[in-house]
């Protein structure tokens, strides 16, 4: 994030990220085969609070948890320039947005389905709909500067409760 922060992501290095955190590029190589590598797993690290958040925010299929959706917005809100950051980041062969969305659906599809009796495609659907709204309302959150955290759930639950939880 750091490095990210003073230049592009194509200028940035292995041996530079690798100088910047005092190891070798032997080390890198242990964990990760390629730059990207790394960008993803610094992107998933970085947003596994919001991620959790969201795992934990359906209490059933007809009510959405507020305090959990609650701390997800406060997450964001409280990392705005590294979310906008991240959110900006993409190359030709990776793309966070995409990535977070699939990690989204899977999340959400894996919750749905113990407390679900929906059929598997109404449940995809679902899920496939509630990562893209998600990030869409982080998008939208992060340009309104004067939002507060409750107003974006008091948002978020009108949509859950009246739109996105009909289709389970």
């Amino acid at each position: 994030m750091d490095l990210l922060q003073q230049k592009d992501y194509s200028q940035i290095s292995i041996s530079e990220i690798m100088r910047h955190v005092h190891l070798t590029r032997t080390y890198f190589y242990q964990f990760f085969d390629s730059k990207a590598d790394l960008a993803r797993e610094a992107f998933f690290v970085f947003v596994a609070d919001i991620l959790e958040y969201l795992a934990n925010a359906f209490i059933n299929q007809n009510k959405v948890d507020n305090r959990n959706t609650l701390a997800g917005v406060n997450f964001f809100l409280n990392h705005t320039d590294q979310m906008r950051l991240l959110l900006s980041f993409q190359t030709p062969n990776f793309n966070l947005v995409n990535e977070f969305q699939e990690r989204i659906k899977a999340i959400i599809k894996k919750q749905v389905q113990t407390s679900s009796k929906a059929p598997a495609n109404r449940i995809d659907y679902f899920a496939e709909l509630f990562a893209v709204s998600t990030l869409t309302t982080i998008s939208w959150a992060l340009n309104q500067p004067n939002i507060t955290a409750t107003e974006i759930v008091e948002l978020i639950d009108t949509c859950i409760s009246d739109g996105l939880i009909k289709i389970i």
